[in-house]
């Protein structure tokens, strides 16, 4: 039995000149996965940008329905060449950003004797910045220290024991990995002598009590009275000034969980208007463990997990036998970290608002939230109950 395995990590991001395809299709997947996630009614965290990443690379990989399955998916409509332009072009501008800790890094663990195509390969190391090292999967353990060492190193130690040795075996071929790492400080912190308990409404006739954080600064605002729905932006420092944590606050309580049929309007971009206002938003801190597969089989993605064409990464015949992911994030006084990891593994086919001097924004019931650099999305969930962070 031949073994792929693809492993993506992420840790939270912020950027500049998203290519807009890119930006959409995140946005897109993001949407879908929040979904699926917000019906079992928990807290609940993933990164689209790291998922996007690898199902990135696999697409010039895959050939024919493989690839078509994952384009539609990803919402991907431009050729190979423009994409592989695009995001390159990418991860030049998130490495590129100031004033904000960030680590982004790909690599490609080869088994000793395992034939990658040329093309994959050129691909690979030239648009994903993916270093290539050759490593015995036959010793589970020294393998599995190795990549795991390296994920660790990349994120902080936000990801640790990404991979188990029961994962590794003498089939296993190859294993691709996706790190990224962001930590980043509010532009206006909230002190930590403000923050106090506070009742969090995690449904109409209950309420628990949660460390709240208070700031008073101008921020950015969009109201959709449509959907009876806040959209709050929070800045970082620097990150091009595009570098954000959006709270998405429905004016109803019991709303977020019938928010799905207009969840498209969630995440895009809006005309945010600048406010001088008193924000008090909760601290949470959220780690999962996301098993990618089913979900992606019900979102369409079939011939990728039975009997996939991935002739233009080997010859060899492997199909993805799971995906998953590992994702951690953190918001407190000082700012915001985030980590997450998504792997791959491959089988042979044998709010409330009170008008005062300034608008007071209360993020006291359950809501939305995503980490983005502009319009791209790199870490999204929803906080039901604080305490359960």
């Amino acid at each position: 039995m031949r073994f792929l395995y693809i492993f993506l990590l992420v840790t939270a991001v912020s950027c500049g000149k998203i290519p807009k395809e890119y930006a959409r299709a995140m946005n897109e997947l993001a949407v879908d996965l929040c979904k699926e996630y917000m019906a079992h009614g928990n807290n609940f965290v993933f990164s689209a940008y790291s998922l996007e990443t690898i199902l990135g690379l696999l697409t010039v990989g895959a050939k024919g329905d493989t690839a078509d399955e994952i384009r539609k998916l990803l919402q991907l409509r431009s050729p190979d060449e423009t994409l592989k332009s695009e995001f390159k072009l990418m991860q030049t501008e998130l490495n590129g950003l100031e004033d904000v800790t960030m680590a982004s890094a790909n690599k490609i663990y080869l088994g000793e004797n395992f034939k990658i195509e040329s093309d994959f390969l050129k691909t690979a190391t030239e648009d994903f910045d993916a270093g290539v090292q050759n490593i015995d999967f036959k010793n589970k353990k020294e393998a599995v220290n190795v990549i795991n060492s390296w994920v660790e190193n990349k994120t902080h130690n936000k990801i640790q024991n990404l991979l188990s040795e029961d994962k590794l075996d003498e089939a296993t071929r190859m294993v691709l990995v996706n790190a990224f790492y962001f930590k980043g400080e509010w532009r206006h912190p909230f002190k930590i002598v403000d923050t106090e308990k506070k009742n969090f409404h995690v449904a109409k006739n209950e309420t628990v009590k949660v460390d709240t954080m208070k700031v008073t600064a101008t921020m950015y605002v969009h109201h959709s009275h449509e959907h009876k729905v806040t959209f709050l932006r929070l800045p970082y420092r620097g990150g091009n000034g595009k570098t954000f944590l959006t709270i998405v606050l429905s004016h109803d309580i019991d709303v977020l969980h019938h928010m799905q049929a207009h969840l498209k309007r969630t995440i895009p971009k809006f005309n945010f208007t600048a406010e001088h206002m008193t924000v008090y938003l909760p601290k949470f801190r959220v780690e999962a463990t996301l098993d990618l597969k089913p979900t992606l089989e019900k979102m369409g993605i079939t011939k990728l997990f039975s009997a996939p064409d991935l002739s233009g990464i080997t010859k060899e015949s492997v199909a993805v036998d799971a995906v998953s992911q590992k994702v951690f994030i953190n918001v407190d006084e000082e700012g915001t970290e985030a980590a997450a990891a998504t792997a791959a593994q491959t089988v042979p086919y044998s709010s409330d608002v009170t008008l005062a001097d300034v608008p007071v924004y209360h993020v006291d019931r359950p809501f939305f939230y995503c980490l983005q650099y502009d319009d791209l999305p790199i870490i999204t969930g929803a906080i039901m109950d604080p305490s359960k962070s």
